[in-house]
This record gives structure tokens, sequence and C-alpha cells, in this order.
């Protein structure tokens, strides 16, 4: 066996480490992952009897969420009307969707994935089995739409 290099990592290091990756521009759910991957490394160099703890583990919340997510702005009761009367006159064939939406508050995917066995007239629910989305993704200069379906 080869001679191995002590490595004296601590917690402090650590927190201090994920200190700097909060104070720039990356997101809370980036530098989560960061630190489960430091963690899975450290757990790895545990296993090999190369450090006796890993110092990643128990750090405690350390991540700051950044709060810059949009405002919400729901329409007032005269935009709500106001938008109900356009779609009827103009799109009458959508209206029962719009209307939908309106009421319920399901994410477009959701929305457009809706079966008729989804719908509960009786106990007057709907359930959400299923979200369709459509994915973007940039190669070589082209667009590739992917439909995706989920449920």
């Amino acid at each position: 066996m080869g001679i191995c290099r002590s490595i004296q990592y601590k917690k402090k290091d650590v927190k201090a480490f994920l200190g700097e990756l909060n104070k720039g521009s990356l997101s809370a759910g980036t530098i989560r992952n960061q630190k489960a991957y430091l963690s899975s490394i450290l757990s790895e160099a545990v296993e090999d009897e190369i450090i006796d703890s890993n110092p990643a583990l128990m750090t405690g919340k350390l991540i700051k969420r950044k709060n810059d997510k949009e405002e919400i702005c729901p329409f007032t009761w005269e935009e709500k009307t106001t938008f109900e009367d356009g779609i009827k006159e103009h799109y009458p064939r959508y209206y029962p969707l719009f209307l939908t939406d309106l009421r319920t508050g399901l994410r477009v995917g959701e929305l457009i994935a809706l079966q008729p066995g989804d719908l509960d007239f009786k106990g007057k629910f709907i359930e959400i089995r299923r979200s369709i989305s459509i994915s973007t993704t940039l190669e070589k200069g082209s667009s590739i739409n992917a439909l995706k379906r989920s449920g």
C-alpha cells in the first residue's frame, strides 16, 4: 500500500465553503446539490478509512433562499369578468377550459392533460392524475420540442 496523506476537514471548513457559495449568484438548489456531492465524496472517504467522520453531515441550515420570486398579481373581479366575457364572445369553444383554469388555479400542463374520468361532478372535485409539459432544448442552433407526459 502507498502512503496516503491524512485529510483533516472540519465542519467549519464545510460551513465556510457553503457560505462562500451562498454569497454568489447560485440558486439555493445548486448550492444544496454541491453540498450533497461534497457529502457523498466525504462519505466515501470515511468508508475507505481516509477520514474518521464526514464533516458535511449535519451542518445545519446554511443555505438561504433568495427571495427573488415574482409577486403574484391575480385578476381583480372586474378583470376576471372582462376576461370571461371576452372568451365567451371570441372563443366560445374554449370557454369551459378557461373557466376551469380561473376557478381551480391548475397549472397549464395539468389543465390540458385533464380527461373526462378526472372529473367527478357528483363529488364536485377534479382529480389531477397527470401533467403534460413541453421542454425546449437548443442544440447546435436548432430548437427541439419534446412532449413529456407524467402520470
